[in-house]
């Protein structure tokens, strides 16, 4: 039996980050990782937006 394919998005949420310093603007990359992965898991400002 296959174990699930799991995967941590860490993306720094703060004034000045390159990605991640506004609300939702790391949700393109959180919807394509979990494209091929079975189970996302994330910090909840990178999906908010």
């Amino acid at each position: 039996m296959a174990r699930p394919y799991t995967v941590v998005l860490i993306i720094p949420t703060g004034i000045g980050a390159a990605i991640g310093g506004y609300a939702g603007d790391g949700l393109p990359v959180a919807r394509a990782i979990a494209q091929v992965a079975d189970t996302l898991i994330t910090h909840p400002n990178v999906l908010n937006g």
